[in-house]
C-alpha cells in the first residue's frame, strides 16, 4: 500500500511532511515516500506528550519559500496535535468557560489561529495552491469529559474537509464523503489515474456540480442539471435539446455549436478566432483578456 506522498514522489513532486506528536515518529514508517519528515518537535517525548500548533507551524513557514523557489511541484504535509488532552491554557486566546466544551473550544480557537498563519502564507504564493484540511476523528463530548475512539457516536465519526483547490468553485457537497476520497482528489487534480486498489472517490466533479445546482436552485425552473451522457451520440443529442450552451473553450462547447444550438462563449487566454464556435449557429463570445493571452 503506497502512502499519497509515494504517489506523488513517483510523479516527480517534491514530498515534506511536518508532525506533531509522537506517534508519527519515524519508527512507525509514517515517513514513507517523504523526502523531508520532521519529527523535530516530539522528539525524545512520549507518545501521550504533545506539543503546540505553533511550532509545527513555525516548521512548515520556514520551509514554504525553499519550496516555493525550487524547481519541483510540492506536497506538504502540516499535522496538529493540540486539541487533544490534556488541555494547555493559550493566554493570548478567549477562554469560554469551564464545562468541557469551553476548554475544546479555547483549544480549537487556538489552532485556528495557527491554521491561519500558514494559510495566509500560502495565499501569497503567485501560482494557485491546493490546500485541503482534515482530521482523522471528530469529538464527543457531554458535561463532564470529551472522547474520541471507542464509539461511533455521530460527533466522532463526522470530521470537516475543506478545500481550496483552483478550478473547485464555492460551495458545499451535500453528500456524505470520507477522507478516503482525499488520494483519489489528489490524483484527479493530476488528472492522474487512480490505482485499481484505492477506495473513495475524486471529489473534482462533485464539486463543479455544487455550482451546478446552485445555478439550478436560482434559476427559478428555468434549468436543470443535464443527466449523464455514455457517448459522444448521446451528448450530441442532449444538447440539441439545449435552448442555450454556455461555457469555455470545450468540446461539448464546440459539439452544441455543431448540431446548433446557440453558444456563449467565455474565453480568458484562448485564441477566439482559433478556437470559435462553428460559423454556422449562432455564437457570442466573452472574452477577459489576461497577461498570457496570444
Amino acid at each position: 500500500l503506497l502512502t499519497l506522498a509515494e504517489h506523488l514522489k513517483a510523479r516527480g513532486w517534491r514530498t515534506e511532511g511536518y508532525v506533531s506528536h509522537g506517534v508519527l515518529s519515524r519508527p512507525y514508517q509514517f515517513d514513507q515516500g517523504f523526502d523531508v519528515y520532521d519529527a523535530s518537535v516530539v522528539e525524545g517525548r512520549l507518545p501521550r506528550d504533545i506539543t503546540t500548533a505553533r511550532e509545527v507551524t513555525d516548521l512548515a513557514l520556514q520551509a514554504l519559500p525553499r519550496l516555493a523557489a525550487g524547481p519541483q511541484r510540492f506536497f506538504m504535509w502540516v499535522h496538529f496535535f493540540g486539541t487533544h488532552w490534556p488541555d494547555e491554557v493559550h493566554p493570548e486566546i478567549k477562554t469560554y468557560g469551564t464545562r468541557p466544551v469551553d476548554v475544546y473550544d479555547h483549544q480549537v480557537a487556538y489552532l485556528d489561529t495557527q491554521l491561519i498563519r500558514l494559510l495566509d502564507e500560502i495565499a501569497k504564493r503567485p501560482t494557485p495552491t491546493a490546500v485541503f484540511v482534515t482530521a482523522d476523528h471528530g469529538e464527543g463530548i457531554n458535561t463532564i469529559s470529551r472522547y474520541h475512539g471507542d464509539t461511533l457516536d455521530e460527533p466522532v465519526i463526522r470530521i470537516p474537509l475543506l478545500a481550496r483547490v483552483p478550478g473547485w468553485p464555492a460551495g458545499r457537497i451535500r453528500r456524505a464523503v470520507s477522507c478516503v476520497d482525499l488520494v483519489p482528489s489528489v490524483l484527479g487534480i493530476l488528472q492522474s489515474p487512480k490505482p485499481d486498489y484505492l477506495d473513495g472517490i475524486d471529489l473534482g466533479p462533485l464539486a463543479v456540480c455544487v455550482l451546478a445546482e446552485e445555478i439550478v436552485a436560482a434559476s427559478d425552473g428555468a434549468a436543470t442539471v443535464a443527466p449523464p451522457t455514455a457517448s459522444l451520440g448521446e451528448l450530441a443529442a442532449l444538447l440539441e435539446q439545449c435552448r442555450l450552451y454556455l461555457g469555455g473553450d470545450t468540446g461539448p462547447m464546440h459539439v452544441a455549436s455543431l448540431v446548433g444550438t446557440p453558444v456563449l462563449q467565455i474565453l480568458g487566454p484562448t485564441d477566439p478566432i482559433e478556437n470559435e464556435p462553428y460559423p454556422g449557429t449562432p455564437s457570442r463570445t466573452l472574452r477577459v483578456p489576461v497577461a498570457c493571452s496570444p
